[in-house]
């Protein structure tokens, strides 16, 4: 006589239980991996760092506008706009 265990089907559902028990044992976190905060924690990953983007100062020409990294002594009268301290 064929017991339940020995059909395909019951060794599906076999196999199948035992995954889910043994699933059981474990929290998501175990399976999932550490996060960001459990590595800064142990010293294993450093802080993200904001990066400090570079100013930037447009002025008009008889083109496009062109942008330079520091104001343009003298050129006051033909910025457009600015990214950083305020020209003077």
């Amino acid at each position: 006589m064929n017991g339940w265990i020995e059909t395909a089907m019951g060794k599906i559902v076999a196999v199948a239980a035992l995954g889910f028990l043994l699933a059981a044992c474990t929290g998501p976190q175990d399976w999932l991996g550490p996060d960001d905060y459990q590595l800064r924690n142990k010293g294993w990953k450093h802080p993200a760092v904001a990066a400090t983007p570079t100013p930037a100062y447009c002025y008009h020409t008889l083109a496009k506008p062109n942008c330079y990294p520091e104001p343009q002594a003298g050129q006051q009268y033909r910025i457009i706009n600015h990214y950083g301290p305020r020209p003077e």
